[in-house]
């Protein structure tokens, strides 16, 4: 997600040089794999409203995880502190065969 530019699209290794037109995706057509998103409360960069009308776009199951009192920057600098590791390790968690069967249906 190119917060900056309201577009999801590929990574461009020259976009501060200017290089800011590529290939744009269509969250819409991740369908199966389940995700979690973690959104700064204070991220002015890619700000929660903003992240969430493009997650909203995705057909598979979704999670958002509000980092209270964070920007932008935490996910660079902080974002080993245990409050993250432990929701990250949540998110990555292997579905139970129960849950596994529900997202099948």
């Amino acid at each position: 997600m190119n917060g900056l530019e309201d577009l999801f699209q590929e990574f461009e290794d020259e976009w501060l040089d200017g290089v800011k037109k590529t290939d744009l995706i269509d969250v819409s057509k991740i369908n199966t794999v389940p995700m979690g998103f973690f959104i700064g409360a204070r991220d002015n960069v890619c700000p929660r409203g903003q992240a969430e009308d493009h997650i909203s776009q995705i057909t598979a199951p979704t999670e958002i995880i509000i980092v209270e009192g964070e920007g932008h920057m935490y996910f660079s600098e902080r974002a080993t502190d245990d409050w993250f590791m432990t929701r990250l390790l949540e998110q990555l968690q292997v579905p139970t065969t129960t849950q596994a069967t529900e997202f099948l249906q």
